[in-house]
């Protein structure tokens, strides 16, 4: 599962230079940093929660990404009514000091050791700026993926709102399927920590979950086991993966769901064939497969692939809500912690050929008091395709189905896209079979 960046239809800002703050209501333990213009997303803010920028390692860093000396001011909400006049001087040791870099950066995947020294290098991939690579810094680190951290990853997009996305799904596969029923059994593909598939189970349906990820299958077990649901948790590449090997009828499956633009790690046609091929011989004859993307409105005007389409935010969690012990983490386990997660790097390469984005995300977990080194880093350039809707329509009709519906969000009543192109972070597509 691809990482995704926070926001929403109720934003405001305040800006100077291209930097922006987008407030919302009732989260003030989630905080956001807008760079650029628009930042596409698939994910949904609640009303009742609220972003603003208001913690300052975070905004030190993504101003700094942006390059230049910036100004940034939170809005007075509640009492936050201190300003920030930030320079490039000290954005930079910021930057040093969290082992952030501010225009070069690793091509590797790092997952940083709080016990290591401080003196290590970040190694980088292509860049002729040799005194800002010999100068930033980070700590020992290992090879090792964003997905190979559940605990991490399910905190950083806690905010979703699973119970009213798989309401959407529900509704989804009873008012589209053709028969007016309820679904009865699903399937998630690439389901990550399989939110959607144990509250989907929870409701009742006979629940499928698929992940290549090791560690994600098993944060899905365990979740499921604490939550008293019986999910059935599959290890299966969603473009290759044998229907009869794991037990799944052909026929079966009445809502079949592809979740926080997953798809985007097919990065092939032939790929994205072979997955749709795959889940047309598993649906019912009134199963409906969902498929959640970055809005192609994001795509066209360069939000989501342009050098501008970085956003940062931040947690507040504690060692005991991570699943954490002494052996993972030395804390105590009911001391904050503060969660920072950055979506997009300056020098993300997108091929607008292949139509691929080399997209760098990475989860940051250090005390509340922000003080280096963090507690661990994991950082990764993921590789993810950008569908255009049409793309989308024409693969399904090569595979054996069709497009019935587009939403812009998790309402049926909601259309394809909205009258202000910029409140379109999502398109959530409905196929049947042909």
């Amino acid at each position: 599962m691809p990482m995704k960046v926070v926001t929403s239809s109720s934003t405001r800002f305040t800006s100077s230079s291209s930097t922006h703050s987008r407030v919302f209501k009732g989260c003030p333990h989630v905080h956001v940093v807008h760079i650029g213009r628009h930042v596409p997303t698939i994910s949904p803010i609640t009303p009742s929660r609220k972003i603003m920028m208001q913690n300052k390692p975070v905004c030190m860093m993504m101003a700094m990404s942006s390059g230049g000396a910036v100004s940034l001011s939170p809005h007075d909400d509640g009492g936050h009514d201190d300003e920030y006049g930030l320079k490039r001087s000290s954005l930079y040791s910021i930057s040093q000091a969290y082992g952030f870099t501010t225009r070069c950066r690793s091509t590797l995947t790092r997952a940083v050791s709080p016990s290591a020294s401080a003196s290590s290098e970040v190694p980088h991939s292509s860049s002729s700026d040799s005194s800002e690579s010999s100068t930033s810094r980070t700590f020992s680190s290992e090879e090792s993926s964003i997905y190979e951290y559940p605990n991490l990853y399910e905190a950083a997009f806690d905010y979703r709102d699973i119970p009213l996305e798989c309401a959407f799904l529900i509704n989804a596969a009873k008012h589209y399927g053709g028969n007016n029923e309820e679904p009865k059994t699903s399937i998630e593909f690439g389901c990550g920590p399989a939110a959607h598939s144990v509250q989907l189970s929870k409701q009742g349906l006979d629940a499928h979950a698929m992940d290549t990820c090791a560690a994600m299958r098993a944060h899905a077990k365990q979740r499921a086991q604490q939550t008293g649901v019986n999910l059935n948790v599959l290890e299966g590449d969603m473009a290759s993966f044998d229907a009869n090997e794991l037990n799944l009828k052909e026929g079966s499956v009445d809502l079949a769901v592809c979740m926080l633009g997953t798809i985007a790690h097919l990065i092939t046609n032939d790929a994205c064939i072979a997955f749709f091929s795959r889940v047309e011989a598993l649906l019912s004859p009134n199963g409906v497969l969902i498929i959640e993307t970055n809005h192609p409105s994001s795509v066209f005007d360069g939000a989501a692939v342009g050098p501008e389409a970085q956003e940062a935010w931040d947690v507040e969690t504690n060692a005991a809500e991570l699943g954490y012990g002494k052996d993972d983490i030395d804390v105590d386990a009911d001391k904050k912690l503060m969660l920072f997660i950055e979506y997009g790097q300056p020098g993300d390469m997108f091929d607008p050929v292949a139509q691929v984005l080399n997209r760098t995300v990475s989860l940051t977990l250090t005390n509340d008091d922000n003080t280096p080194p963090p507690l661990k880093r994991i950082e990764e350039c993921v590789p993810m395709r950008q569908h255009t809707a049409q793309e989308i329509d024409l693969l399904a009709r090569l595979s054996g189905l069709r497009v019935c519906a587009m939403h812009s969000n998790f309402e049926l009543s909601a259309p394809e896209s909205n009258p202000d192109p910029a409140e379109d972070y999502r398109l959530l597509t409905v196929l049947r079979r042909a």
